[in-house]
């Protein structure tokens, strides 16, 4: 290599986003026929799309990079107002009326997993008979809330009777330091299920699981006139540690801890190695280019839905989408048609998000290289297929 130089990268971003979800049904527990009417059981693992998803999950079962297994909190009886006694009377009620009395009579955390093609769980647990008037236990209305691939340890649900509320913590410790060294490979592909208002009468339990983090890649566009060799791809910051689920109606509420409260500080490495990309071409950051359904090198971030676009940290306290003092850092080198090698590196300096990555969505970072200067634009990644995509043209500043 001839000569080195560093250069500051100018940031010009644009970003929409695109959605993915898969639908979860279930299966019997191991049960005789003539038993199976009497106790819960769920339906078959089953998504809405086919295709692997690199090291993201992309649905249940046995085979390596699946998910074998999920956990699962039930709830039916609620305690009378006040005690903690059990109100029969209510097990008929809608959720969204007697949630604030419920405790996990059902299930409490119980692992059900996958086997022989169906979910099965121990002990068997029967649905909740009132002895008097059996009839009318049929119609009893049940809540379901699951979570699955969290490495058994980054859900925790709340104990005793009230609304259910789960904690999600990710799995990095408190710290200021930005130099901080994080290992994206650390973040479970966590996902969430509920289920409300079943009864007895509609069977087996069909659960449908979300993923609770909102991803992002990179991708290298090639537009400099010479052979481009990506070497290191960094971001670093101030990064949500963890959020609440609330389950006070049928429709889930979320939050994270306050940037000021519980954080993570560091930077992560996208990308470090070589990979080269021709002049006029791209490639995914990370990408097996033998395997068409590799993601490449994807970092999942707890997203705060709260995040107020499109400056949040000129409001006092800032409310972020993602995280503070963003910092996007490259490493590159352009070599001519003669050999001639040159090294760059830059840095975006602090950039805000002017939308608020939602969960379950995958966004893409186009990092356009156009000689000594990288364009950074976001887009939606409808190319994934994680359902339809969009294209909202929300911009970064």
């Amino acid at each position: 290599m001839k000569n080195s130089r560093l250069n500051s990268i100018p940031l010009n971003i644009i970003l929409s986003a695109s959605f993915f979800s898969f639908l979860v049904s279930c299966s019997d527990v191991e049960l005789n026929p003539e038993q199976s009417e009497r106790y819960i059981s769920f339906g078959t693992p089953g998504l809405e799309f086919e295709g692997t998803r690199a090291s993201l999950v992309d649905g249940f079962g046995a085979e390596d990079g699946k998910v074998s297994e999920f956990r699962v909190w039930g709830y039916c009886v609620p305690n009378r107002v006040g005690t903690n006694e059990d109100d029969q009377a209510s097990a008929s009620a809608d959720w969204d009326t007697k949630s604030g009395h419920v405790k996990p009579d059902v299930f409490s955390g119980i692992t059900v997993r996958y086997d022989n093609g169906g979910m099965t769980y121990s002990p068997a647990k029967e649905w909740v008979t009132h002895s008097s008037d059996v009839s009318a236990s049929y119609d009893y209305k049940y809540g379901f809330i699951a979570v699955a691939n969290d490495n058994g340890s980054g859900f925790a649900m709340n104990s005793g009777a009230g609304i259910p509320e789960l904690s999600f913590t990710m799995p990095f410790q408190k710290t200021d330091d930005y130099n901080t060294a994080l290992d994206r490979t650390a973040v479970p592909d966590a996902l969430l299920a509920s289920r409300f208002d079943q009864t007895r009468r509609m069977g087996k339990v069909n659960l449908n699981f979300e993923h609770i983090l909102t991803g992002i890649r990179f991708r290298a566009v090639n537009s400099s006139g010479m052979l481009l060799t990506v070497r290191k791809v960094t971001l670093s910051g101030r990064f949500y540690r963890s959020g609440k689920f609330r389950f006070q109606t049928t429709k889930m509420t979320r939050n994270v801890e306050s940037l000021e409260t519980d954080y993570y500080s560091g930077t992560f490495t996208i990308f470090d190695g070589t990979q080269d990309i021709p002049d006029n071409q791209s490639q995914i950051i990370g990408k097996d280019l033998s395997n068409d359904s590799d993601l490449g090198n994807v970092l999942l971030l707890l997203p705060n839905p709260n995040g107020v676009p499109p400056v949040g940290e000129d409001l006092d306290p800032a409310v972020f989408s993602l995280g503070s003092n963003k910092i996007i850092t490259i490493e590159y080198t352009l070599t001519d048609g003669s050999g001639n090698a040159v090294n760059y590196s830059g840095s975006t300096g602090k950039f805000s998000l002017r939308y608020v990555p939602q969960p379950n969505t995958l966004h893409t970072a186009n990092l356009t290289f156009t000689g000594d200067r990288v364009i950074v634009l976001f887009e939606a990644d409808n190319n994934t297929n994680w359902e339809n995509g969009s294209d909202n043209n929300i911009e970064i500043n």
